[in-house]
């Protein structure tokens, strides 16, 4: 088991290696009898969730409805890996600004291809040109 999916099996499962999966539970016997820096991960784990606990006088920590619950956001929200805002923010401007300045970008070098080089002078608009190709002239993308 690597460190990554150690860490990923503790948020999702938590510092109770009990309440693990039987072959999950095994692979981080195993890390944990090899790595320092996973034990000391998982007491720092066991360390959050005692806190947690001694905070809890209501035991809603302990409800069956809230472990239900608490199951069910884990699994909505999958094995997606978290995006930073920065990441976000960057995907959000290349989707809105620079893609379609890229695609007129492209349209209009691909509409220069496709009209013929008129005299200087020539009066012929780019309309009447493009208008006049024959269809077996257009090149189909």
């Amino acid at each position: 088991m690597r460190r990554d999916e150690f860490i990923l099996l503790v948020d999702r499962h938590g510092p109770d290696l009990a309440t693990w999966p039987e072959g999950a539970r095994a692979d981080a016997e195993s890390l944990l009898g090899t790595s320092d820096s996973a034990r000391r991960l998982l007491a720092e784990a066991q360390a959050a969730d005692r806190l947690l606990r001694g905070n809890d006088p209501a035991g809603i920590l302990t409800d069956d409805r809230t472990a239900r619950l608490v199951a069910r956001t884990i699994e909505a929200a999958g094995d997606r890996p978290r995006q930073s805002g920065i990441r976000q923010a960057a995907e959000a401007w290349l989707l809105r600004i620079v893609l379609p300045i890229g695609l007129s970008a492209a349209a209009g070098f691909a509409v220069g291809l496709l009209v013929p080089v008129e005299p200087a002078g020539s009066a012929a608009s780019v309309a009447t040109v493009l208008w006049s190709l024959e269809p077996a002239a257009i090149p189909v993308f």
